[in-house]
C-alpha cells in the first residue's frame, strides 16, 4: 500500500481509483494539460504574425511572361500567330472579346517593390501581325 493512503475497502488500486488518488493525480494533469495548450497557443500565434516579425530576406516574385527586349526586336508586321507565339510564347491575356489581340504582362518585385515592369500587346489583322504596342521599364 502507499503511505499517505487510507483505503476503506481491501479492494486492489488498479480496480477503481479512489478519491484521494484522484485528488492528486487531477491538478497534475490539469496544469500539463493547460501548459501544453498554452505552449500550442503561443507557436499558433507567432506563426500566423510572421508579418509583424523582423524579416531580412524577401522572396523576389515574378509575374506574367518574361519580356526581353530582344524578343520584342525580333517581331515584325506580316509574321504569322504561330511565329509569334515561337518568340514571345503563350500570351497571358487573350481576351475573347478581343481575339485579334494578345497581352503579354511581365512584372518583377521585391520586398513588395515592384522594379521592373513590361507589356508588350500584339494586334493581328486576320492571321498576321499587323501592330506591336510596347511598354518597357
Amino acid at each position: 500500500m502507499l503511505p499517505g493512503l487510507r483505503l476503506a475497502h481491501r479492494l486492489p488500486l488498479y480496480g477503481m481509483m479512489w478519491p484521494v488518488e484522484a485528488t492528486r493525480i487531477l491538478p497534475s494533469m490539469l496544469h500539463t494539460s493547460l501548459r501544453a495548450v498554452g505552449v500550442l497557443l503561443l507557436v499558433l500565434t507567432a506563426a500566423s504574425c510572421e508579418s509583424l516579425l523582423p524579416s531580412f530576406y524577401t522572396v523576389p516574385v515574378r509575374q506574367g511572361n518574361y519580356i526581353d527586349p530582344t524578343m520584342v526586336a525580333q517581331l515584325r508586321p506580316g509574321m504569322t500567330r504561330q511565329q509569334v507565339q515561337r518568340i514571345m510564347g503563350t500570351p497571358l491575356v487573350e481576351d475573347p472579346f478581343h481575339q485579334n489581340r494578345w497581352d503579354y504582362y511581365y512584372q518583377y518585385g521585391q520586398g513588395g517593390k515592384i522594379s521592373e515592369q513590361r507589356r508588350v500587346t500584339v494586334f493581328f489583322r486576320g492571321e498576321t501581325l499587323d501592330r506591336i504596342d510596347e511598354a518597357l521599364n
